[in-house]
């Protein structure tokens, strides 16, 4: 947050309030009076001052730098050493209110490492959040770990619902309170409108996560992420990216597809050098170029997969152009800045910039770009799998179509082909996917879907269905199963893993698809990838014979 100091007459506590340079009639006691005085003013909670004298018998902070500007509608505290923070800025969308600074986790790249006591800053938070505007549009809640404070948490929900009810909430928490599922209920039952809770996972192996956060707490953060989904909730997972979690970030979006393929989105964050960061510096830094591959790799993975991605903190010029659709202005403003090199880039106002902390700890590789080509947006969840689902359906008639979707994981098809009017029934092993999906059946009132539990080799039926769909869960032995699914003149719509993150083994060798659909089946449309570890990656849209 931007702080300064000054020098205080009748201050003797902590003193929060608004900032304004008008002269007020009513309410003074919640502003802070700003400008050019030598005394301060009654009703006021107090007058900051950039007079170098101050006197009087109401509470002053004066001498105060020049070149400090305070905005109306800003939040100030003024504590009893001089210091003047700005906990709310008007013009910034990246306000938040500290819920505790403890933690149950020691993570070794914690930019604010945690302290073991302090007071309850309940109360505290919630006469800040009163004074937070109306039209405040995001509030972070962060820390520490803001589940410690309890069930004070949701307190500070209702009361940034009832003070401020346009404004979205965006809660940071390790996850692991919200393995206790009565926990993640209330949570849900606050019912808010527009809350998203972003979660880190750093490691796709539980010691590594482990290792990192200083707790084995692994598998009570898996859990907490299964509850929430469970309930509802909108989730962001968050990577951390240094040297130590760099190498295998393929293999962790990999996991997260497979594990958690109900987050609204996932978040590679460059590292800010402050706290234990720059304690553990030696451990931790590797120049961010030095990792683009494997960052472009793990956001195209999750990507190809509907899955949103972003880059955050990280410098447009470091980024291979085909990614940079995805990076994201996520530092707050109050700590962002450009280097010298930047100076004459293109990119500036586009490029995160950097971390303030990190003016000395960047990476070597950043230059000036000098023209700038609009990217595309984004792809959005399932586009990829909209045009491509798309262009099989295209190929079928007839009203009241059965599709089956082996294996259905959380749904992503399976609820796609249910609005789009299929009768669709869900096929997979795992019972907490399917719980999932019978909650979002209940909840979205989609009465055209069924689902069983069941291996896929243990299929026995045969003519069931006019479209079968199979994404991203290969191997050979599922095709003769496929075979008697689908009816003839139905369709088979077959997807393999993409051909990266160490997936050859679930991968077909060259041709090996087409050689064996084609003895029942009529090839409508065939994509291969170029061979990698002698296999492929095959997508294919083909009709029963």
């Amino acid at each position: 947050m931007k702080q300064t100091n000054g020098l205080l007459v009748n201050i003797s506590d902590e003193v929060i309030g608004i900032v304004t340079h008008k002269p007020r009639l009513m309410n003074k006691s919640r502003y802070v009076l700003v400008g050019e005085y030598e005394k301060g003013l009654s009703g006021y909670a107090a007058t900051v001052s950039y007079s170098s004298s101050g006197r009087g018998t109401c509470p002053l902070a004066y001498s105060i730098p020049t070149d400090c500007v305070f905005y109306d509608g800003d939040v100030v505290l003024i504590t009893k050493d001089g210091t003047i923070s700005v906990l709310y800025e008007i013009n910034s969308y990246h306000n938040s209110i500290m819920a505790t600074e403890r933690c149950n986790h020691r993570c070794i790249m914690c930019p604010q490492p945690p302290v073991m006591q302090e007071k309850d800053r309940t109360d505290f938070n919630l006469k800040l959040i009163s004074l937070f505007d109306k039209s405040t549009k995001e509030v972070g809640i962060t820390g520490g770990e803001p589940t410690l404070v309890g069930d004070n948490l949701f307190v500070l929900i209702r009361h940034i619902q009832k003070h401020l009810p346009h404004a979205a909430i965006s809660i940071l928490s390790n996850g692991v309170k919200f393995a206790d599922k009565e926990y993640a209920k209330k949570l849900a039952l606050c019912n808010h409108h527009d809350l998203q809770i972003d979660i880190p996972i750093f490691s796709d192996i539980a010691s590594e996560h482990n290792r990192i956060v200083g707790a084995k707490t692994f598998y009570k953060t898996v859990q907490g992420l299964y509850n929430l989904a469970l309930f509802h909730q909108r989730i962001g997972i968050r990577v951390v990216v240094h040297k130590q979690t760099y190498k295998r970030l393929p293999q962790l979006a990999d996991y997260i597809y497979h594990n958690f393929p109900f987050v609204s989105q996932v978040a590679f964050m460059q590292m800010e050098t402050v706290g234990l960061a720059d304690k553990n510096f030696d451990s931790l830094w590797i120049d961010p170029y030095d990792y683009r591959e494997e960052q472009r790799e793990a956001v195209l993975l999750l990507r190809d997969r509907g899955i949103p991605s972003y880059i955050y903190n990280s410098q447009l010029c470091i980024i291979p152009k085909d990614i940079r659709e995805y990076a994201v202005q996520s530092i707050s403003d109050w700590k962002d800045i450009y280097l010298d090199e930047c100076k004459d880039c293109a990119l500036q106002g586009k490029c995160a910039g950097f971390f303030e902390s990190n003016r000395l700890h960047h990476s070597q590789h950043i230059k000036p770009e000098l023209s700038f080509t609009p990217q595309p947006e984004p792809i959005g969840e399932n586009d990829s799998l909209s045009s491509f689902v798309l262009s099989a359906l295209d190929k079928l008639s007839g009203e009241s179509l059965s599709a089956l979707d082996v294996p259905c994981g959380y749904g992503r098809y399976t609820v796609w082909l249910s609005e789009h009017g299929f009768n669709v029934k869900g096929i997979d092993i795992d019972n907490k996917a399917l719980q999932y999906i019978k909650e979002k059946i209940i909840t979205n009132g989609l009465e055209n879907i069924t689902i069983e539990q069941k291996d896929i080799l243990s299929i026995k039926e045969t003519d069931v269905c006019d479209v079968l769909i199979n994404i991203h869960l290969y191997h050979n032995d599922y095709l003769p199963v496929f075979s008697r699914l689908v009816r003839k003149g139905g369709l088979l719509i077959v997807e393999t893993p993409e051909n990266r993150a160490g997936n050859f083994v679930e991968l077909p060798y060259p041709g090996e698809v087409n050689a064996i659909l084609s003895q029942c089946f009529e090839i409508l449309d065939y994509y291969e990838s170029k061979p990698n570890n002698g296999r492929v990656s095959v997508k294919v849209i083909a009709r029963k014979k």
